[in-house]
């Protein structure tokens, strides 16, 4: 009886922690490297985006779209590197830090629709997050 009983418990921990699994936090850091390939378009040196590009920006919305605090974390990851390095210039800059200097906002919006990713949110410092 007691090995019965002993059994139970281990197969309901392990039930337990199968659906009560957390899920993946969205990873802001991961959401901009990802996004990188995207920067000649973003800052108008490119007409179109490329296909890596895309790739990133198809990843990001798959992490993003998985939950709704994904999308607010995402979107606020956006937002807060467009406010915190408006007019930095990439020369005096790593890629990482410069990331969002010099966006042409208008591609930014575009980006999504282009790569036909489905994002509602883009690289903008006046974003409203909270819808």
């Amino acid at each position: 009886m007691a090995k019965t009983t002993v059994h139970c418990y281990v197969w309901l921990i392990v039930a337990t922690a199968l659906i009560v699994r957390p899920s993946k936090a969205f990873d802001c850091i991961g959401a901009q490297q990802e996004l990188i390939p995207c920067l000649s378009y973003l800052q108008a040196a490119d007409p179109t985006p490329s296909i890596e590009c895309c790739s990133g920006a198809q990843d990001v919305a798959n992490s993003a779209n998985s939950s709704k605090d994904d999308l607010q974390s995402a979107c606020q990851c956006l937002k807060s590197a467009a406010q915190t390095y408006p007019d930095i210039k990439r020369e005096k800059c790593s890629t990482k830090i410069a990331f969002f200097s010099d966006i042409n906002y208008d591609n930014a919006k575009q980006l999504p629709a282009l790569c036909n990713v489905n994002l509602n949110i883009t690289i903008d410092p006046n974003i409203d997050c909270t819808k």
